[in-house]
This record gives structure tokens, sequence and C-alpha cells, in this order.
């Protein structure tokens, strides 16, 4: 598998360099999450360590997802657990249009009581289907029903 950086831009932001794994890309790395696209074709997204979320992040996250998807909207698994916190303007985006043009559904993986509220605030006003889970597998049965 072939690695490269690709050049990520935002105006308001110095050049951001987002890690390029295979081509077409199957897995791209922001500052604190790996997200990837599997053999089913749903999206994931994990932490590599305890983050903090920002606007700045997020931004990067569905840049990285639509170069993932490929033009296609796919259903994401994200977990949060090895989340520290996530800011109001983080959470609006990701529930946003920039995320609904690049998500068809949305399941949160949480274990923890913050997980959970910072996953139930972002579920209050989604623009596709968002669930909350315990179980990868739970959740994974659930995203299939959204495939392309």
């Amino acid at each position: 598998m072939t690695n490269s950086i690709a050049p990520c831009w935002d105006a308001t932001e110095r050049e951001s360099l987002v890690v390029v794994r295979g081509s077409p890309p199957t897995q791209l790395e922001t500052d604190s999450r790996v997200l990837v696209l599997d053999k089913q074709g749903i999206l994931r997204s994990s932490y590599k360590r305890a983050a903090d979320n920002t606007l700045v992040e997020a931004k990067k996250v569905v840049r990285s997802l639509s170069i993932l998807g490929g033009g296609k909207r796919r259903p994401l698994l994200v977990d949060y657990r090895g989340m520290r916190s996530m800011d109001r303007d983080a959470r609006a985006y990701f529930a946003g249009p920039s995320a609904a043009a690049v998500v068809s559904a949305t399941a949160i993986l949480v274990d923890s009581s913050l997980e959970k509220a910072i996953g139930n605030l972002f579920i209050n006003k989604p623009l596709v289907p968002t669930r909350l889970f315990t179980s990868d597998s739970q959740a994974m049965a659930w995203l299939r029903t959204y495939l392309p």
C-alpha cells in the first residue's frame, strides 16, 4: 500500500496535513483521528488518543470522510470512546449540512457518561439518522441498512 500526504486547506487556518493510505485511499488520519472506509463501504472514525474536538478538527474530519467516501454518502460509525470534549461549534458542524452531504447515517459508540452526554447533545438536531450504541456489532447492523 502506498502512503502520501495530502494538504487540506481552509481560509482560516494554515495548511494542515492528512496522511493518506492506499490509492484510492481507504484510510486517512487527522491530528486526533483515524478514519477508515471498510470493505462493506461503512466509514469508521476512532480517536488516536484522548482528544478535544474543535471546529478546525471537525472540518478536517468531514473533508477526510468526503475523500474516503468517493463522492457517495455513506454510513458512519464514530467511536466516541477516548474523546475528552467537543465544543459547540464542532457539534454544530458535525450535525450540519457539510457532514450530511457525505454521511447517510451516524452510529455513535459510547461507554462513559461524558460520551453519552456529548452524544445526546449531538443527536438533538442531526440532519441524518443518528443513534447511540454501546455495542459495535449492533451499531454495524443498524448502519448496514443505510449502505448505498
